[in-house]
């Protein structure tokens, strides 16, 4: 605020002292013109009565002479305040609209709306800085899961992309660089709600400034920071700062491509329970794990490289500049978009091929060469701009690579669902056939749909009702936390279960919940919400542990007075009276 105020007293100084100066003279020359009463006696105007005059003759609003006629000499003073203070006015009004057009004003009143916005934050919430393709993809994962953002990126045209789509609120943005510390304060690095800060720039040294920016200026512990890194240097420098995070978006593609060809239902199930923006459960082409050829060795090729070459997987590298891009010396010399120079990396015996250059147009023209010599070869091509997407969809590749997808899919999952992605972590330990058995059952459990994945933890503050339950000694187990009143269908299928730093992969319905405990569950959406509304509801709880009672009261006591009106039940339980009087006694001790 103090800087909307200094830029609006500079820049309207001049305009108000004029201003000041026209009233005050105009004020003080009727005090002094002598006029006449209703009596023709002399009468000289107050300060009051001048002021007063002065007011309304200024805004032309005219209301008469007061408290008496004017003379001749009054008029003529009159008449010089009117055309100067009308000409004062306009200067001032002029000025002040000069002022609101002005760049550095407008900056700092959105910079201060800006900051009182995120003042004003009452929940949970996370920084994002730099708002590319990555930072629009992060962002729309993290509100669709109710998680609240602040965003600052330097470029107009990232925020004007805000006001395109409808989030169902207002997103705090400020447009200003993020590695000057006054702008991550005021977006609320220090805030006790603040979650923590993800830098997502494009610039390596960039997301470094703010690693070390949020590493000094946090006062939460708890605060967590995560950065992109394209390099290794940058991702060293990141860590020695205390970075929690450092992610590669080279590294994260080339890790989850790994995957699905060391084991592709383990695959499929990350992509399952991670939010990939689809809606639908799909399963793509698992990739060959024979030869493979990367066109390409820039930071993405040299990634997929050490990654097959991880799992034993014979690679054949092609690049135009092979010397400066330091690619091994089996390097075929070319760009790949050439039949010659394909068949040169053997083509004949690929399994697979990678197109991972930085130009979409030679990517899209190496696959389809060597889809025209091979129709049955995996195809795999590097999507560099989100532009171009409409004609990567139209070649049939068998996988595209985005890799700012993949990026924000793998923040969420630390972000929103860490419980997530410690099951896949220790999934691996998993036998094929359970993880196809799991597969199957989400399948069924969602009817085809995206399963919605969720956490919590049995304490009084997430899980009051359970938690109120368990203080009276009541057995809740895994399979009374799904299911719904009236019903023995499964709503949702356990995932994990972390007690004391252990963790258990798929517990059985039968076991027992304890306090302190925490679940990952999986299932349909609405499986989610029951799950969560039996949390905190005692009677839903109470419903589902004794489905012969009613979870409304009034229903309830109907029920039970049925119970006490049938012969021969004459157990002191069934008298309302000995009923209050147990309860009162057991109260009082």
């Amino acid at each position: 605020m103090t800087s909307v105020i200094f830029i609006f007293l500079r820049r309207m100084r001049l305009p108000l002292i004029i201003l000041i100066l026209v009233y005050a003279l105009a004020t003080l020359g009727l005090t002094l013109v002598p006029g006449q009463d209703d009596q023709g006696n002399l009468h000289y105007l107050s300060f009051f009565h001048a002021f007063y005059f002065v007011s309304f003759m200024g805004s032309t609003i005219g209301f008469g002479e007061i408290p008496y006629p004017f003379t001749d000499p009054q008029r003529v003073w009159v008449l010089v305040g009117i055309y100067t203070s009308v000409i004062a006015w306009l200067y001032t009004i002029g000025s002040l609209l000069t002022l609101f057009q002005d760049p550095a004003f407008k900056r700092a009143i959105t910079f201060q709306g800006f900051r009182n916005k995120v003042k004003r934050q009452r929940e949970h919430f996370w920084i994002i800085c730099g708002l590319g393709t990555t930072g629009h993809a992060l962002m729309e994962r993290l509100i669709d899961n109710n998680i609240n953002v602040v965003v600052i990126d330097s470029k107009q045209s990232a925020l004007d992309a805000l006001e395109l789509v409808d989030y169902g609120g207002s997103v705090p943005a400020l447009l200003a660089d993020m590695t000057i510390p006054e702008n991550l304060v005021a977006a609320g690095i220090a805030h006790k709600d603040c979650a923590g800060v993800i830098s997502l720039a494009s610039d390596d040294n960039a997301n470094l400034k703010v690693a070390v920016v949020a590493n000094q200026l946090q006062d939460n512990p708890n605060l967590t920071v995560i950065c992109r890194s394209e390099s290794e240097d940058a991702t060293r420098n990141m860590k020695s700062f205390g970075t929690n995070v450092v992610l590669n978006p080279f590294q994260t593609f080339a890790n989850q491509f790994g995957l699905a060809i060391h084991d592709h239902q383990l695959y499929t199930l990350s992509r399952w329970l991670t939010d990939n923006g689809e809606k639908s459960l799909s399963e793509d082409k698992a990739p060959p794990a024979g030869h493979w050829i990367i066109c390409g060795y820039g930071r993405l090729g040299k990634s997929l490289e050490t990654i097959l070459k991880k799992r034993k997987i014979e690679v054949t590298v092609v690049d135009p500049e092979p010397k400066s891009h330091q690619a091994p010396r089996s390097c075929v010399v070319g760009r790949g978009t050439e039949a010659d120079t394909l068949i040169k990396a053997d083509l004949a015996t690929a399994s697979g091929i990678v197109a991972a250059t930085s130009d979409d147009s030679d990517n899209l023209s190496i696959v389809m060469t060597a889809k025209e010599l091979r129709r049955d070869l995996f195809t795999i091509a590097r999507l560099n701009s989100f532009s171009n997407d409409v004609l990567f969809r139209a070649a049939e590749l068998d996988l595209v690579i985005r890799r700012n997808e993949a990026l924000a899919d793998r923040i969420l999952a630390i972000v929103d669902r860490p419980l997530v992605t410690q099951f896949l972590r220790l999934a691996h330990q998993l036998p094929k056939k359970t993880i196809e058995n799991l597969m199957s059952s989400i399948r069924s459990n969602t009817g085809g749909s995206k399963p919605v994945s969720w956490r919590y933890s049995i304490s009084s503050d997430q899980t009051p009702a359970i938690s109120q339950m368990l203080a009276k000694n009541s057995v809740i187990t895994i399979r009374d936390l799904i299911q719904q009143p009236n019903t023995k269908d499964k709503q949702a299928i356990p995932l994990l279960l972390v007690e004391d730093g252990n963790t258990k992969l798929l517990p059985e319905l039968t076991d027992q919940v304890l306090p302190n405990q925490q679940f990952l569950f999986c299932g349909t959406g609405k499986a989610r919400r029951n799950s969560l509304r039996l949390c905190e509801d005692v009677d839903l709880l109470d419903q589902i542990l004794k489905p012969d009672r009613s979870a409304i009261p009034g229903i309830r006591w109907f029920f039970n007075y049925q119970q006490r009106a049938k012969p021969g039940n004459s157990s002191p339980e069934s008298n309302p009276k000995n009923i209050s009087s147990n309860s009162s006694s057991n109260e009082n001790k």
